[in-house]
């Protein structure tokens, strides 16, 4: 098993990418002349706040969850590793599957400890390495940050009966950056502990009880294998040239090593900055060695066991976050990630090859998944793990299948009746479409929209079904495109592309398999706007711009009640409190239905199962930014039952406050809510009480 060794601290900023004001859609004729806008001038009703909604949550360590490693001992059996939050302390977990990944059972907790990397070496006996971290949680459980102190230890675990329970067998200072299983017994690679010059590295391994150095390396230890009759290790030798990153190999168990070719040149590493290193064997004499640190990623091969090396991959832009490599017999295998905090468009690639690593070919790209871990597992098995999901591929790394935890949209999310809902993405792949036939308690993979995710749906009554498609974020191929699914059909095809304006979130409706209406949310539009939305009446083949007037400013969330009835939730009007607009001739004319308390901001998603009855979801800020501390805010519902006039708030205690948040009624009763990190979350009384699906 191989390991990504770093935690990733992801934040996600939505960047909402509004249209402008012009438009290529075939549009009507009709006249120029300035209409002016209508609005009441009637007091806005107060929000009225009523009870917190009963949450329960059936799963709550899904919202913090940070996966880090993954193993495959058998064709049947599979572990899976990582930290969440439970309060403001971290634990450590294990979880087991008996059927390939089918379904998964919790198999152990360790309070406080920081679990980064798992190795079995058949169905019972496993090794863990941990670290006891202090962390800062949020006050709501949503997200932690790992700090690590000096004079850090790690420790590694070990399990005789499948992770049911585990002991620590060894405390080591530094940092454990491999573990080599031989006979049943573990190697250890070390870096560290440094100081402000150096740093130091070695190998330990039991002997009796007690774990001893058997080598003391010139520098930190930054991976170990084995080879042949051969062990072979990474370490990185700093000079007053710079640092290296050199071979090592020892033929008498780790007695005496013998230095190898160089694998990479570091330069401008201090010490304290740990590099990641990973090294792998595809035959006799042929290997690829891994390092990777702060945007510095190199990727080499050797064909003489390790004597010396030739670049196959090298990057110093900063761009490549982190490298991973695996192996097994002729093939190989490349997992690149992108560093977020220097990429427009962050995600990963996986690139395969088939002839010994001396050629390698992009299999799969993804806009916004980061692998953390990659290996070859039993049947076949290409895995991967990110921090949120552990997912696999038969077919050498072109379609991936999530397979922990259950699969669950992390996009938009459409209620069409109290069994059957769809949904966009997952905590792998945000372009994937998703369908559940029992309510939202399971979810299956329905589409694949390749670089494009779904961004509005619409389900007419016997009309098959629709969505808008954008496309991901750093795509060249810009275009917005409508796609149409037959009634009874799996397939979806293009029924409409030229023209679309670049929306990010629209609305989406069809009141019959021919008649629909579109929003298009625009940043503003203080004159006539040509772009605001667009209606057909033959299926989609066709679309006439609607050209609405003095749209209101940063909408973010709208809904489309009847064919010229929409109500539009804004950001800010000019005291920067967040609107609520109606508009009842197609946007001629508008009526600010109410003003929300500043405190309420996001307008995150806006449904209206009825004429009357409508939801939607904000943030209720609780402690605003300042003095330091960041801002601490609830998710919270809206709920109307006269069209918008008036609303009462209830909010979600227990529903994580993440990125991004959708929510959708079939029935004035029935709804879900899906939120970023891959929870949903259902009611059947309209919003009073919500169970989180399993």
């Amino acid at each position: 098993m191989l390991k990504a060794w770093a935690m990733v601290a992801v934040s996600l900023l939505a960047a909402i990418v509004l249209a402008g004001c012009a438009s290529t859609l075939h549009t009507t004729s009709r006249t120029a002349s300035p209409i002016r806008v209508s609005v009441s001038h009637r007091t806005p009703s107060a929000i009225h706040r009523g009870r917190p909604a009963w949450v329960t949550a059936t799963n709550p360590m899904l919202s913090t969850m940070h996966l880090a490693s993954a193993a495959f001992p058998t064709t049947r059996m599979a572990f899976v590793s990582g930290t969440y939050a439970q309060g403001h302390k971290l634990v450590g977990f294990v979880e087991s599957s008996g059927d390939a990944g089918r379904t998964w059972d919790r198999v152990t907790t360790i309070p406080g400890e920081l679990l980064t990397d798992l190795t079995f070496a058949n169905a019972q006996r496993g090794w863990a390495v941990g670290a006891k971290l202090p962390a800062r949680v949020s006050e709501n459980a949503n997200t932690w940050s790992p700090t690590v102190p000096h004079g850090a230890a790690d420790v590694l675990w070990h399990t005789v009966n499948g992770g049911h329970t585990w002991n620590p067998v060894a405390q080591v200072r530094g940092t454990i950056t491999s573990v080599l299983i031989e006979d049943g017994t573990p190697w250890l690679a070390v870096s560290g502990p440094c100081t402000r010059t150096a740093c130091s590295g070695r190998v330990v391994k039991p002997v009796g009880r007690v774990f001893h150095t058997v080598w003391q390396a010139p520098g930190p230890v930054l991976s170990l294998s084995r080879h042949q009759s051969r062990l072979c290790a990474e370490v990185m030798i700093t000079g007053s040239k710079g640092s290296i990153v050199r071979s090592f190999a020892s033929a008498d168990g780790g007695t005496t090593w013998t230095p190898g070719g160089s694998i990479a040149s570091v330069p401008g590493i201090s010490p304290g900055v740990v590099l990641t290193g990973q090294m792998v064997w595809t035959s006799t004499g042929e290997g690829l060695a891994a390092v990777s640190a702060d945007g510095i990623r190199t990727v080499a091969r050797t064909d003489n066991a390790g004597a010396r090396w030739a670049t196959v991959a090298q990057s110093g832009s900063g761009c490549v976050w982190n490298t991973l490599i695996a192996a097994r017999q002729s093939q190989a295998a490349l997992a690149e990630t992108v560093n977020l905090a220097q990429c427009p468009a962050p995600g990963g690639q996986v690139l395969v090859s088939h002839h010994g690593a001396r050629h390698f070919t992009v299999a799969k790209r993804w806009a916004s998944t980061q692998p953390l871990a990659l290996g070859f597992g039993p049947q076949g098995k290409l895995w991967a793990v990110t921090s949120r999901a552990l997912i696999v591929s038969r077919d050498g790394g072109q379609h991936w299948q999530q397979q922990f935890p259950a699969m669950a949209p992390t996009g938009i999310v459409r209620y069409v009746s109290p069994q059957v809902a769809f949904g966009a993405g997952d905590q792998a792949n945000p372009t994937v479409v998703l369908n559940s036939l029992n309510g939202g308690q399971t979810w299956r993979r329905t589409a694949s929209l390749s670089v494009r995710q779904a961004v509005a749906m619409a389900f007419p009554t016997s009309g098959g079904a629709w969505l808008v498609a954008t496309p991901m974020q750093g795509e060249l191929n810009t275009d917005v495109v409508l796609l149409h699914r037959l009634p009874n059909r799996r397939n979806w095809s293009i029924a409409y592309r030229p023209g679309l304006p670049a929306a990010f979130d629209p609305a989406l409706r069809f009141f019959s398999p021919t008649r629909g209406e579109m929003i298009n949310l625009p940043v503003n539009c203080p004159g006539g706007c040509h772009s605001f939305g667009a209606s057909t009446h033959n299926g989609g083949r066709t679309w006439q711009a609607i050209r609405a007037r003095h749209v209101p400013s940063g909408i973010a969330s709208a809904a489309i009640l009847t064919p010229r009835t929409f109500i539009v939730a804004s950001l800010g009007d000019q005291n920067q409190n967040p609107v609520l607009y109606r508009t009842t001739d197609a946007g001629q004319s508008w009526q600010k239905l109410v003003t929300l308390p500043s405190d309420l901001n996001g307008g995150l998603s806006l449904t209206f199962p009825t004429r009357h009855v409508g939801y939607m979801l904000v943030n209720d800020v609780k402690s605003p930014v300042g003095n330091g501390h960041a801002q601490r805010a609830v998710l919270a519902l809206l709920k109307t039952t006269d069209g918008g006039r008036r609303w009462t708030l209830h909010d979600l205690p227990r529903v994580p406050d993440a990125w991004f948040a959708s929510v959708s009624f079939a029935t004035a009763s029935d709804g879900l809510i899906t939120v970023g990190d891959g929870t949903v979350w259902k009611t059947t009384d309209g919003g009073r009480h919500w169970l989180q699906m399993p």
